[in-house]
């Protein structure tokens, strides 16, 4: 008789089950009451700073690090990049830049660093 490789275990099925139930009500919460939710101003404020403070952690690793150890040089072509950006965020502060302006500004100064130069 031929066996499956998936073998169901019940401690992770109650697991499962217990992350689900914790789901659901969590994010159902806020539609449980009839009157519109008021978040306090300093929560409203606080938001308004996750999309980058997500972007910055998921980014950080990658440019600080290679392979789980701190790059100790600057000529990586990945510190370049970041200081094109941050360079074209502090000049065009004034104007309001994009988030999406200092991506491309980042990758038009990385890549040809990185193909062509091997930095």
């Amino acid at each position: 008789m031929m066996e499956s490789g998936f073998s169901f275990q019940w401690d992770n099925g109650w697991a499962i089950l217990g992350l689900s139930v914790i789901t659901v009500v969590s994010r159902g919460f806020f539609m449980l009451s009839d009157q519109a939710w008021k978040l306090p101003h300093w929560l409203e404020r606080s938001l308004e700073y996750a999309p980058i403070a997500a972007l910055l952690a998921v980014i950080a690793p990658e440019v600080f690090t290679l392979h789980g150890e701190w790059i100790h040089t600057w000529l990586d072509a990945r510190w370049m990049a970041c200081l094109a950006g941050v360079l074209y965020f502090v000049l065009l502060r004034e104007r309001n830049p994009s988030l999406l302006g200092v991506i491309v500004v980042g990758m038009a100064v990385y890549l040809p660093l990185h193909i062509w130069a091997g930095a």
